[in-house]
């Protein structure tokens, strides 16, 4: 392998384990507040991506209206229920999901990079 190619798996290995890094860091994080709030509470909040959505808003006053659309009522409404679906799923699972990939990932590099040695 070429030096320019070391040291692009050496930065992508870096790229990918601070990632990771990153992601579990913020999953553990959420974790622990959900633990904090159950231990306060007495009940479990799954805390779902349309709380933390809700959380980034910059903005109360903004108002978001629908615009106009030629697709059929039908097509609306099931992409309307697939929107609030994906809304309840709990913010943890993202973030587990992108861990695994990100972890994944970092070893398939590491796979490679012994593979094709210097």
């Amino acid at each position: 392998m070429s030096d320019f190619h070391s040291r692009l798996m050496r930065f992508a290995k870096a790229t990918t384990l601070f990632s990771a890094a990153w992601t579990i860091f913020c999953a553990v994080f959420l974790t622990v507040g959900q633990i904090a709030s159950w231990l306060k509470n007495g009940v479990w909040d799954a805390y779902p991506l349309s709380a933390v959505i809700n959380r980034l808003k910059t903005s109360e006053a903004a108002t978001y209206v629908m615009a106009s659309s030629e697709r059929l009522d039908a097509e609306l409404i099931n992409d309307q229920a697939l929107t609030n679906w994906l809304l309840r799923i709990p913010a943890i699972a993202p973030l587990l999901i992108a861990s695994a990939l990100l972890v994944a990932f970092y070893m398939l590099i590491t796979v490679i990079e012994k593979h094709y040695p210097d």
